[in-house]
């Protein structure tokens, strides 16, 4: 079923509490993904979940230097982790890959132990191996609240940001590719 668009679910009034005004996205899945993301040892603390529809859990992930590679958690290292890290996203999808279509996926940022507010849709490698995955749903946490994006509406998103100048998304054709 295709989304209207990114729909917003704000966060709560209680100190450093998020929670949900529709049962859209299971607690269990935030507490899951602020877990992995406090895992990682790069700078920029990432954590994403996926689950069924059914509620199931499919697998969770954080960022991290791909395999082989470690930090050794010096600023050097914390200086390319940004460039060279594996995000939570694309671990999901490449431990979980033929399990994510139509599933959920959940990413959210931490600081300190806590979740913070992404900027909203920017990794254009990220966006297309979701879509790529059949991911059906994508969830982000804004300063707005919780925002759901279809995947075609976080790729679009992520082609708005990056490109402003061209437009991107208005580009897309009536099959979701750009014409020549």
């Amino acid at each position: 079923m295709p989304f209207a668009g990114p729909r917003c679910l704000h966060r709560g009034k209680r100190k450093n509490a998020l929670f949900l005004y529709a049962s859209s996205v299971p607690k269990w899945a935030i507490d899951k993904a602020i877990q992995s993301a406090n895992r990682s040892h790069c700078r920029s603390k990432r954590g994403a979940v996926a689950w069924h529809r059914s509620g199931a859990a499919i697998g969770f992930a954080h960022n991290h230097l791909p395999g082989g590679f470690w930090c050794d958690q010096s600023d050097r290292c914390k200086a390319f982790c940004g460039r060279t890290a594996v995000h939570a996203e694309q671990s999901l999808i490449v431990r979980f890959g033929p399990h994510l279509s139509g599933a959920s996926m959940l990413h959210i940022k931490t600081v300190d132990g806590a979740a913070v507010p992404s900027a909203g849709p920017s990794c254009l490698e990220c966006s297309k191996l979701i879509l790529e995955a059949g991911v059906a749903e994508m969830w982000l946490f804004l300063e707005t609240g919780w925002t759901r994006y279809s995947a075609r509406e976080f790729h679009t998103a992520t082609l708005g940001r990056l490109f402003p100048e061209e437009e991107s998304a208005s580009r897309y054709n009536a099959f979701g590719t750009v014409p020549y």
